[in-house]
Parts: structure tokens; C-alpha cells; sequence
């Protein structure tokens, strides 16, 4: 089975990232999701970190993105 199709059936992914999310975590993890919603616009992703480091959630804050995770 591939991505796409795994995407398209999809309707409540949980996206997680690891503990202390790193900003390639952080931002991954967005990516992912709005990859999933392109495919699937009618499915909502749930993103999900233990905690964010310091420095991803001063990148989410820039980006005002910080209510995505």
C-alpha cells in the first residue's frame, strides 16, 4: 500500500514528534500534516510532542503556528 493511499483513507491521523521536539521535528511534523490535508481535505491530523525545546517553540511563535501542536 502506498503513502498516498494510506493518506486518502485516513480520517483522524495522530502525527507525533519525539521528546523535546527539535525544530526539524516541529517542522516535520506541520509539513506531514498539510501533506495529509492536500490528499485528504475532508480528514483532521492531530499533532502531538511529549514537549517542544526551547528553540521550536520560539520558531512556532515567528511562524504563528504555535496552536498547531
Amino acid at each position: 500500500m502506498n503513502l498516498r493511499k494510506i493518506l486518502s483513507t485516513s480520517m483522524k491521523p495522530l502525527i507525533m514528534g519525539h521528546q523535546n521536539a527539535d525544530p526539524d521535528a516541529v517542522c516535520s511534523m506541520i509539513a506531514f500534516s498539510r501533506l495529509y490535508k492536500s490528499i485528504n481535505p475532508e480528514g483532521t491530523s492531530t499533532l502531538m510532542a511529549d514537549d517542544l525545546s526551547r528553540l521550536s517553540k520560539q520558531v512556532l511563535e515567528i511562524f504563528e503556528l504555535k496552536d498547531e501542536i
